[in-house]
């Protein structure tokens, strides 16, 4: 679902990119994956949670 590749701009630097079955997949997502999401996320407090979304909004902007 993921390949990793060399930057071209930075040949030490790896990068994640999505394949065309990672692709299929999110396309493919129902509401059962979220309720599995849910679950998981659910022992967390909500300030847990917070934290953990403003974590992955930042690791989401170094990626991009």
């Amino acid at each position: 679902m993921l390949r990793i590749v060399t930057d071209a701009s930075d040949a030490r630097a790896r990068r994640l990119t999505i394949t065309d079955a990672g692709i299929k997949a999110w396309k493919t997502r129902d509401a059962g994956d979220f309720a599995a999401i849910g679950t998981w996320l659910s022992g967390l407090s909500s300030t847990e949670q917070r934290a953990l979304r403003g974590l992955l909004a930042s690791l989401a902007e170094t990626i991009a």
